[in-house]
């Protein structure tokens, strides 16, 4: 009985050891009017900002585009007239107020709300900010990331800042608010993640040791963050065991993503925009993605089955794990 108890020990830890990931091409391919630099998915609709100026609604399920939101031209310091790059977009979960930032003149950041189709400019190219990454922490406030590695909480109404804090002395990288909204994780170009308070400011938290350079993406599920970056590692950092995984790719690692329940993680492999999936379970890769032309700009899972990834390109693909 022994015996036999040992054979099927021996017999699934060499299936599990030899798990081949499963090929999967994409089940369909939107495309926005110019490459997307930030995705954001809600009751059906994914929101996509673009290099050229806009926000674009798309209707996954009837696989159309239903609304453009376009942003004002800006001047260069030609005195020319361009399309700003936004930079990052949200929305709220009644889909009421969409959160948008932008690039804006002589360098610095805009960033608008559009509420009832109506675009209005909260902050400008007066306030002398270079924002990189902008998202609500509820209909009302809003989290601002600085490329001076500095977190402003702003009240949208008001037009006033709640405070101000300064994380570290390394530039700005990402960050990504947990799913209640009360924590924000801030990567630096140090590679270090930073946990942080959103509603006083207060670190809680140094993620260190584990990447070398330059953190290019973060997601944050459940109690587990995902980060990758110039090195070429990617790692999940399990928030509740202070341990983290890691995994290697073969290319810088522009964009990650984690599932709702954690259960799956993402991450760009190599130079082809393949996309590895990986079971946090048994810490396997289950499936590779591959049909993308050019290095990933985002990651987002839907659900557990289903994800959506961009490129730098208008190309939208969406996947579904079989």
């Amino acid at each position: 009985m022994k015996k036999i108890l040992v054979f099927i020990f021996f017999i699934t830890a060499t299936a599990n050891a030899l798990i081949i990931p499963k090929d999967l091409e994409p089940n369909y391919i939107l495309k926005a009017s110019a490459s997307s630099t930030d995705v954001v998915y809600l009751n059906g609709k994914i929101y996509v900002g673009t290099e050229l100026g806009t926000v674009e609604i798309f209707d996954i399920l009837q696989k159309k585009e239903i609304k453009k939101i376009t942003l004002p031209q800006i001047l260069n310091f030609f005195e020319e007239y361009y399309s700003p790059k936004v930079y990052s977009v949200d929305v709220t979960p009644d889909e009421k107020r969409i959160l948008i930032l932008s690039e804006g003149q002589e360098g610095f950041s805009s960033l608008f709300i559009y509420e009832n189709e109506k675009l209005k400019k909260i902050l400008s190219e007066k306030n002398k900010m270079i924002i990189k990454r902008a998202k609500f922490v509820n209909k009302n406030l809003a989290l601002l990331g600085l490329i001076s590695d500095e977190l402003i909480l702003f009240d949208i109404k008001n037009k006033k800042q709640i405070y101000r804090k300064q994380i570290s002395t390394s530039p700005f990288s990402a960050f990504v608010l947990s799913p209640d909204k009360n924590k924000v994780a801030v990567a630096t170009e140090g590679g270090i993640i930073y946990l942080v308070d959103t509603k006083t400011g207060k670190l809680e938290r140094k993620i260190e040791n584990t990447h070398v350079d330059k953190i290019f993406s973060i997601d944050y599920k459940d109690s587990k963050i995902i980060s990758g970056g110039r090195d070429r590692r990617v790692y999940v950092h399990d928030l509740n065991k202070k341990i983290s995984i890691r995994f290697n790719a073969k290319f810088f690692v522009y964009a990650v993503g984690l599932s709702p329940s954690a259960k799956f993680g993402a991450y760009q492999l190599n130079e082809k925009g393949h996309i590895a999936i990986i079971d946090l379970k048994t810490n396997k890769r289950v499936y590779t993605l591959k049909g993308h032309k050019s290095s990933l700009t985002k990651i987002l899972f839907i659900d557990e089955k289903n994800l959506i990834s961009t490129e730098e390109s208008p190309r939208i693909y969406f996947w579904r794990l079989q």
